[in-house]
């Protein structure tokens, strides 16, 4: 039987996970990007940002969605209230940069299009799945070698 995976998306600064600790930013917050240099930094600023800084990666892409809008923004509202002083928060590289055999890249989808719960060891697709990529979708990953899947489908609008 065909199972269906979808990539999640995995870039998006209002994603907590994508912060160390799992911390997001503070409105008052400096938001810093790994400077480690090792691998290029990408990331969606997908919602309105309000930070007192940004310190930019040395090496990487930084993605502006259509409603981005940095600071004294009050639709900010992912974002934890100003603190009484600034902290340094680290965007996460861990999970700007997925590989295609790591399970947190993926989501099997039910017949109701809704993510479904397997074991570990299924949370990748195989040679006999189907991946689905939808166009509003910002995914990207790392493949470092054959990546079999039954079919490769890209939905556009």
């Amino acid at each position: 039987e065909t199972r269906r995976f979808m990539p999640r998306e995995n870039a998006q600064l209002s994603d907590k996970r994508n912060y160390l600790d799992d911390q997001i930013p503070c409105h008052n917050d400096i938001l810093s990007f790994s400077t480690n240099g090792a691998s290029p930094v990408l990331a969606v600023l997908d919602r309105p940002l309000d930070v007192s800084e940004i310190i930019l990666p040395e090496l990487g892409v930084i993605y502006l969605d259509g409603d981005t809008q940095i600071g004294g923004v009050d639709e900010a509202n992912w974002q934890c209230a100003k603190n009484g002083n600034a902290n340094e928060i680290y965007f996460d590289e861990y999970f700007s940069d997925q590989d295609v055999y790591d399970p947190n890249t993926w989501d099997e989808m039910n017949v109701n299009n809704a993510p479904a719960f397997v074991l570990h060891m299924n949370q990748v697709p195989g040679a006999a799945d189907t991946v689905e990529i939808f166009e509003r979708n910002l995914i990207h990953f790392k493949l470092y070698d054959d990546f079999a899947v039954k079919e490769w489908k890209d939905y556009r609008r």
